[in-house]
This record gives structure tokens, C-alpha cells and sequence, in this order.
């Protein structure tokens, strides 16, 4: 789960972003959630051409990148 500092949980949101870190598109989050208060995202990797992406987490006023590479 995430959380404000102030102990109140924290919205998540994901964003696909690209080689330069430009955004290419919002994730949506899923539906299921493995328990309360955890938020979890699906990339599909099919559509995307090969290449370095990232994935812009942000959960209040944090904010992670995850980045990874998709091969041919």
C-alpha cells in the first residue's frame, strides 16, 4: 500500500514513457487488487516496437521510474 506522510493512502497513477522519458500514455490501474490499498498496473509489451522505455510511477508526491527494454 502507499501512503501520504500523513498516514492517509495515497493515490498511484502510472505513466508509459518513452526512451527520452516523454510520456506515451497513462496505465490504467487494474481492477483486482491483491488487498486493500495496493495498486496495480498491466503494460502490455506485444504492441510496443523494441526499445528502452520507463514506466512513471507516482504515488502523492513521489515519484519512481522504472525503466526496461523490450527486444525484437
Amino acid at each position: 500500500p502507499a501512503y501520504q506522510p500523513d498516514g492517509t493512502p495515497a493515490r498511484v497513477s502510472a505513466t508509459l514513457l518513452n526512451r527520452w522519458r516523454q510520456p506515451m500514455r497513462a496505465v490504467p490501474a487494474m481492477d483486482v487488487t491483491p488487498q486493500p490499498g495496493v495498486t496495480q498496473f498491466e503494460v502490455p509489451l506485444a504492441p510496443l516496437a523494441p526499445g528502452e522505455y520507463s514506466i512513471r510511477l507516482t504515488a502523492g508526491t513521489t515519484v519512481e521510474h522504472v525503466t526496461f527494454r523490450v527486444r525484437g
